[in-house]
């Protein structure tokens, strides 16, 4: 898990043309739906489709999440508060991508987070954790990244 910060405001892309993102909605499910149901399952195989499905209307729903696609890519972000930190930060919870010769459409997801959490007034985005997208460029369109410890008790 890398926090991001310094934007650098141009996204890489693979082609000239820019890419289009949009809200994912319902409709969104019968194009990427099953591609992205066998994602899902291979990271939580607790869960169902039913499960999955539903979670994600809610995600698409709630405005503490920026749900959004483009014609190959697909990215999740979720704005989280601490009670400690009135600022809200911004995680990615994954963005994919269907063609990876499409790489540069995960470029323009994070362009969205990136601009969602500018907005919201957070100082840093948490990333990679989830993700086709390599970390050169992550790191072409973030600038320095940081790596943050964190410290688990298994029990």
């Amino acid at each position: 898990m890398m926090a991001a910060t310094k934007p650098n405001k141009s996204p890489e892309s693979t082609s000239t043309d820019p890419v289009k993102t949009w809200k994912f909605n319902a409709p969104d499910l019968s194009d990427m739906g099953l591609w992205m149901l066998n994602r899902l399952s291979q990271k939580a195989p607790h869960l169902n489709d039913r499960n999955f499905v539903g979670w994600l209307r809610n995600c698409m729903e709630s405005n503490e999440f920026m749900f959004i696609r483009s014609q190959n890519a697909v990215g999740l972000a979720q704005r989280v508060s601490d009670v400690f930190d009135p600022v809200p930060r911004v995680v990615e919870l994954f963005v994919w991508v269907r063609d990876r010769e499409k790489m540069g459409e995960a470029a323009t997801i994070y362009a969205e987070f990136q601009r969602w959490a500018v907005s919201l007034g957070s100082k840093e985005m948490l990333i990679e954790r989830d993700t086709d997208a390599p970390l050169e460029m992550l790191k072409a369109h973030f600038g320095t990244l940081y790596e943050r410890m964190i410290t688990v008790a298994k029990l």
